[in-house]
């Protein structure tokens, strides 16, 4: 049968002068009610008891408490810790406590399990003021958090270690001098519509071989970057909201993984998603918004995939891959971006499909020598170059769209080994086509219209294979050939020529107008058929 007893500071029939005292009294089940007021003694539970204030929340005020009793419960109690740094309350090997209504002040909240399984469950709970950490689980301790609010931690908010678990509904993590979030080891953490706020460093860390998912949540103005895996950790967001962190939004580096669903990451101090050493990434319906430098940055050799993602209003590029990374973009949008929208260098590889990139610098740069493989995309109004590949770079480029371009539509420089087919240029300010010297493409199915300059401009001692032109409406010469060029064209239609002195352009079923076209270009000093005009070899980024 269980019992009531009762603890009040004045004396009186059938009740305890501590806290203390009436715990050595009471045999498992029992419940004790403490009449309100200020007990200091430091509490040491060992029954399987229900501590809780006799007249309401937050009128009995405790000091330090130990559990250590399979099943406790703690209701409405403001427990006040003798140092911030320390444990104001401890669970301990084996313990199981309920804390409901609990305020905690100068101190944390620490459940450790060496050797034995710890059980904590904190209801509305509170913590204020506590320096190192305001909740830490070690060990083998499994958790749950509803309604915890933890904040003015002068160190780290919540720390896991060990094969610590802990599962957050509506946590509020605010004002951490360190981390809003640390999980280590293996420990495994799950949040659900939570904020972290003001984090002093990351909002999120999640390093070793720990996990952590994280859902509806939000993390704000993080010192460092809001979310952070390193190491082997896993980390899963889903329609999460990212703001104003002071480094990076995402980082990912090591051999950790990261998986984003529905989640926005904006007005970040520098990168979006940063993405280094073997990690992988994978974005999904995410929404990345004034980056302060490159919305997505890989390097090493990272693996980052993107699908329907929209990057926008950027300081840099919209996508940066370097070093030997991989990125692949599905039917993403990327616009307004100050320099490139996707660039790749060092031996970096891209593969993008059913994109479209739109009012940026240059519109697409390969500066790789691996292979970037681009189709059914559209690059629309870039300020400068549409498509730019530098020398040794490599590309294939299929049912493209380059329209109103600043400069060129498509560059193509020295050594660059280019396939481009089925693609439109249309609009622009330079010429549509550029094929610079010792450049030898493979072009199928091109067509380009009311560009301002030529339609196709080969270069001194350029040449590829051109198969399938179609050239209208251009403002100088539909085709430019430079000294000592050799392109072949197959089945184009081109309007007009213009070719300088040793060119040796040779043309098979290849039309003018009406006209076919001779097998072999005459020479003629370029101004008879309309210079090609200036176009930039190398345009500002």
């Amino acid at each position: 049968m269980t019992r009531v007893l009762t603890v009040s500071g004045a004396r009186g029939r059938g009740t305890h002068r501590s806290i203390t005292e009436a715990l050595r009294a009471a045999a498992p089940g029992d419940t004790i009610t403490v009449a309100p007021g200020r007990y200091p003694e430091e509490v040491h539970v060992d029954q399987d008891v229900h501590l809780r204030p006799e007249h309401g929340t937050g009128s009995v005020e405790v000091g330090p408490v130990t559990l250590t009793a399979a099943a406790v419960t703690l209701t409405g109690l403001v427990v006040r810790g003798l140092d911030p740094s320390r444990p104001a309350v401890s669970v301990l090997d084996g313990a199981g406590a309920v804390l409901d209504h609990v305020e905690v002040h100068n101190g944390r909240i620490e459940a450790r399990a060496v050797n034995d399984v710890a059980a904590l469950v904190l209801r509305d709970v509170a913590v204020h003021g506590a320096a190192g950490t305001a909740l830490h689980l070690a060990g083998d301790v499994k958790a749950e958090g509803h309604d915890v609010r933890l904040d003015t931690v002068a160190g780290v908010g919540i720390v896991l270690s060990g094969a610590a678990q802990l599962a957050a509904t509506r946590l509020l993590v605010r004002a951490t001098d360190g981390s809003g979030i640390r999980v280590r080891g293996t420990a495994r953490l799950t949040l659900t519509d939570c904020r972290i706020d003001r984090a002093g460093r990351n909002g999120l860390l999640v390093e070793d071989a720990a996990a952590a998912v994280a859902e509806e949540t939000r993390i704000d103005t993080s010192g460092a970057a809001a979310v952070q895996a390193s190491g082997a950790a896993r980390v899963r967001l889903t329609d999460c909201r990212i703001t104003a962190p002071g480094a990076s939004g995402l980082v990912v580096a090591d051999d950790a993984e990261l998986t984003a669903t529905g989640c926005t990451v904006r007005d970040t101090v520098a990168n979006a998603l940063l993405a280094v050493g073997a990690a992988r990434a994978v974005l999904d319906g995410c929404r990345l918004t004034a980056a302060g430098f490159s919305a997505v940055h890989t390097a090493g050799t990272a693996d980052v995939h993107l699908t329907g993602c929209r990057v926008l209003r950027g300081a840099e590029h919209g996508v940066h891959a370097v070093e030997q990374s991989r990125v692949t973009l599905t039917d993403c949008d990327l616009r307004e971006l100050a320099m490139t929208g996707l660039h790749a260098g060092d031996r970096a590889s891209l593969t993008v499909a059913g994109c479209t990139v739109a009012d940026v610098a240059t519109g697409i740069r390969i500066a790789s020598s691996a292979p970037a493989d681009l189709r059914q995309c559209a690059v629309l109004r870039p300020r400068e170059v549409g498509v730019e590949v530098v020398a040794g770079g490599s590309l294939t480029l299929a049912g493209g769209r380059v329209s109103d371009a600043g400069a060129a539509g498509i560059v193509i420089d020295t050594a660059a080994a280019v396939r481009v087919s089925a693609t439109d240029i249309t609009g622009g300010g330079g010429s549509g086509l550029v094929t610079w010297t010792g450049a030898r493409p493979q072009i199928d199915g091109l067509r380009v219209d009311g560009v301002a300059k030529n339609g196709i401009y080969v270069a001194p001692g350029a040449g590829g294979q051109y198969t399938r032109c179609d050239v209208i409406g251009t403002g100088f010469a539909g085709l430019h050939v430079g000294a000592g060029a050799d392109p072949a064209f197959e089945h184009c239609r081109i309007p007009d020529t213009s070719a300088e002195p040793g060119s040796q352009a040779t043309f098979t079923q290849c039309t003018a107008g009406d006209a076919l076209l001779a097998p072999a270009l005459p020479s003629a000093d370029a101004a008879a058929g309309g210079r090609p005009g200036r176009i930039a070899r190398r345009p500002a980024r």
